[in-house]
């Protein structure tokens, strides 16, 4: 429920009233490898722009689409800021530093079904 709030909030500030949230949304449930649990909702814009929204260590993050191999990429910023690449139902959060993902550290989260959690933070070392 939480992450649907952080959602409408966001989705309003971007969209300034463009569209309506519900058809332009969707969130996702995660479970991490270090036992945390995270949530992600994904914002597609009628102009063609992509996000992902993370709550991260407390704060609200959003993280633009962004060149990738294959999966998508979203990064907060290039420098000092996080990375989310997800790709068939697995996602890996890096911190970035100087335009590159920093592996250690990485969580690696798998999509669960069921609301996405309460809380919607985690933590990242």
């Amino acid at each position: 429920m939480m992450m649907k709030k952080c959602v409408a909030v966001v989705v309003g500030l971007l969209l300034s009233g463009a569209a309506l949230a519900e058809d332009l949304t969707s969130t996702q449930a995660y479970a991490c490898n270090d036992g945390s649990e995270m949530a992600a909702a994904y914002i597609s814009t009628d102009a063609g722009n992509a996000y992902a929204v993370l709550m991260i260590d407390g704060r609200l993050h959003i993280a633009e689409i962004a060149v990738s191999a294959s999966g998508a990429r979203y990064i907060t910023a290039k420098d000092g800021g996080y990375s989310w690449h997800v790709k068939r139902g697995r996602g890996l959060l890096s911190k970035t530093q100087g335009g590159k993902d920093v592996q250690e550290g990485t969580l690696s989260c798998r999509a669960v079904s069921g609301e996405p959690p309460r809380e919607c933070s985690f933590t990242v070392n």
